[in-house]
Parts: structure tokens; sequence; C-alpha cells
């Protein structure tokens, strides 16, 4: 008696289409708890930038700054931009480095 081989991508396929969608209330906690816990993240992160303005501690140029607060202002505008777009049904990726130079 021969054994039929087995193709992973049909088994994972599979799985995928017997897995259940999420509720949509499973999928609202899931928001709620990342949102609080990533915006939370960022706002600490923000005051610890802002940290970085004290002139007594940090000797930085006004090009330093400029780049700074584009790159913070960009990546907000991107996060709103995001919103705004899956609001319509649509998705942007994106990859955003900074480098104060």
């Amino acid at each position: 008696m021969a054994t039929a081989t087995r193709n992973p991508a049909h088994d994972a396929l599979k799985k995928i289409m017997e897995t259940p969608a999420k509720p949509a209330r499973d999928k609202r906690e899931a928001f709620r708890k990342l949102a609080n816990k990533r915006v939370g993240k960022c706002v600490k992160l923000l005051g610890n930038i802002k940290n970085l303005a004290n002139k007594r501690a940090y000797e930085y140029t006004e090009d330093q700054r400029i780049k700074i607060m584009q790159a913070l202002n960009a990546s907000v505008k991107e996060v709103a931009d995001s919103f705004d777009k899956a609001a319509r049904g649509q998705f942007v990726e994106s990859i955003q480095s900074f480098d104060v130079g």
C-alpha cells in the first residue's frame, strides 16, 4: 500500500481555510489592548526625545533639531494617513529610518 506524499503548502492552506475568522469583538479587544500598549510606549519615548531639548545637558545644532522635528512630524502624518486609507479600505506599507547626522 503506497502512502501519498504530503504537500506542506496544501496542509498550510487547508489549516488557514479551516481556521474560523476572529469575531469582531475579539478584533476590537485586540486593537484596544495593542493600541493602549503601543501608544503608551510612544508617548513615553516622545518624553525621552523632549528631554533632548535640554541645552544644559545636551548640545545640538539647529539642523539636528530640524531633522528630529521633520522625522517626528512625518511619522505622525504617516500614522494618520494609514488610518485614513484603512478607513477607505486601502493599506499603505512603509519603512522609515532616521539618522540625526
